[in-house]
Parts: C-alpha cells; sequence; structure tokens
C-alpha cells in the first residue's frame, strides 16, 4: 500500500510538471500596485522623496513584454524644469518623468529591459525631486508632493511557461509563490478512496499550501489513466 501511495505522490508531481512544461499561448498576467504594496495611493512628499516595492518573478516564466503603467498625480506648484520622476529597476533607471504644472495628472507606459530582472524580487523605486522655486524654499512644504494611483498602476507582462521538468528536489520552484495564477491537480492511480489515501492527499495539500503561504490555490482531483500502447 505504501508503495502505491509513493506512486500516486509521484504521478502528482510528474503531473504538475508536465502542465508547466507544455508550450501554450501566451498569457497575460496584470499586477496593481495595491496588490504589491497594500496601498491604494503612494505618496511621496517633500523636495525629495523615494518609495520602494519588491516585484517577484519565478523561476518558471519566461516574459516577452514588460510594461509597468503609472497614473499619478503631481502638485501644480512644482516646476516643470526642475521637478522630476525617476524610476529604478534594481538600482538602474529604466525612465524619468518630467512634472508639468499646467498637466499634472499623467499616464505613462514603461517598457522594463528584460536584462534588468532576475529571477526571485526585483527591487523596483520610485524617487521623485520637487521644487517649487529657483531660489531658497522649504524642502518640507506641503505643496511639494506627488501622488501615485494605487489601484490604477499596474505591471503587465506577456509570458509563456519555461521548458523545465523538475525533481522532488525542486519543490520550491515547481510550487512558487511569485507565479501569476495558480492551480493543482493532486492525481491518483485508485478509483476508489479509503482514509490513508485521504490522509496522504491532506499532507500533499498541506505541503504545497505551506510554500504558495499566502497565495490559495486551485486544487483539483484527477484518476490516473494508462498511456496507449504503441
Amino acid at each position: 500500500m505504501k508503495r502505491g501511495l509513493v506512486i500516486a505522490l509521484s504521478l502528482l508531481v510528474w503531473s504538475a510538471v508536465g502542465v508547466a512544461a507544455d508550450k501554450s499561448e501566451m498569457k497575460e498576467s496584470v499586477t496593481t500596485l495595491e496588490t504589491l504594496t497594500g496601498l491604494s495611493k503612494i505618496e511621496l512628499n517633500q523636495a525629495k522623496a523615494s518609495y520602494f516595492l519588491a516585484l517577484p518573478l519565478s523561476q518558471r516564466i519566461a516574459p516577452s513584454h514588460r510594461i509597468l503603467h503609472l497614473d499619478f498625480v503631481n502638485s501644480v506648484s512644482l516646476l516643470k524644469n526642475r521637478s522630476q520622476m525617476a524610476v529604478l529597476m534594481n538600482g538602474i533607471v529604466i525612465s524619468q518623468v518630467m512634472f508639468d504644472p499646467k498637466s499634472p495628472h499623467v499616464l505613462a507606459d514603461i517598457p522594463i529591459p528584460s536584462e534588468y530582472m532576475t529571477t526571485g524580487y526585483n527591487n523596483v523605486e520610485f524617487r521623485v525631486v520637487q521644487h517649487y522655486t529657483e531660489g531658497c524654499e522649504d524642502p518640507t512644504s506641503p505643496e511639494l508632493w506627488t501622488q501615485i494611483n494605487g489601484e490604477k498602476s499596474y505591471f503587465k507582462f506577456d509570458y509563456d511557461y519555461q521548458p523545465q521538468y523538475y525533481t522532488l528536489a525542486n519543490l520550491d520552484h515547481l510550487f512558487d509563490k511569485r507565479l501569476p495564477g495558480y492551480g493543482v491537480t493532486i492525481v491518483s492511480a485508485a478509483k476508489e478512496f479509503d482514509d490513508e489515501h485521504l490522509q496522504w492527499g491532506s499532507l500533499i495539500a498541506q505541503g504545497v499550501a505551506l510554500r504558495l503561504e499566502y497565495i490559495m490555490p486551485n486544487f483539483k482531483l484527477a484518476e490516473a489513466k494508462a498511456l496507449p500502447e504503441d
């Protein structure tokens, strides 16, 4: 019986690997800044200010088109030639946006070069320099502000899965909380289930959930089928 359960567990892993490795049509992932930060608005105040967030990228996906869409409003008191926002990815500037007091609401689509992103968590920084006069000024003046809309600003990726096969030693990459979406199919060779099957199934579900931490996976149960003979 134990050997049968081990085989069932192997089928689970093999099934998940096979789905990940299959080539399919390009997928799209849209993640708002609010989802990443928990903030519906990001405030950048005073003469100099920065905000950092972590952008996850799973080893299992290969993004082919990366865009940061920004929706923000700056103070109408800012000087156009001395106020700007720089966007950095892992310490590298990928874009600069000048503030215009006559057009304070800004919508910007910023391409993200692939060479500036790495597997894991990428450090994204929004850095502003804000001035309201050419002369002496109060760097803490309430006139110096920019507000990023966390609900309407987002990262959009077109991606496909990497054609890789995983072993039991690679479970942290197979069940990766940095993936844009998650579904898990538990495959069993048994047609009827007893208490021991249910115990192993619950342990598998708990193991996946522990690796995904805060993500709720979509679990499905499937029956293993014999491969057609040649």
